[in-house]
């Protein structure tokens, strides 16, 4: 193990940190998988995303880009947002 796992609660979840990237809202099961994920020897990445903070705040930010603009094209075609599916066009 090259560098400390730390477990943190934060509102009902579990985040695991290592070094300076965490992954964050885990569940129970997901936390010890990740615990295990880092510290195994013959697993050699996480199983959840880690991120630094700069890439969870770039991650969220892009998120909210992504919703503004499904909000103008809903808008634009004056469908309602249970009209309008987010699979169309490619969005994910």
């Amino acid at each position: 193990m090259d560098k400390p796992v730390t477990i943190f609660i934060e509102d009902g979840y579990f985040a695991v940190q290592q070094g300076n990237r965490r992954a964050e809202r885990l569940e129970w099961g997901e936390m010890i998988d990740q615990v295990i994920h880092l510290t195994h020897a013959a697993i050699e990445k996480p199983r959840y995303r880690m991120l630094t903070e700069a890439e969870r705040k770039l991650d969220w930010a892009r998120s909210e880009l992504r919703r503004a603009e499904l909000a103008v094209e809903q808008e634009r075609s004056g469908q309602g947002p249970d009209e309008l599916s987010i699979f169309t066009n490619g969005a994910i």
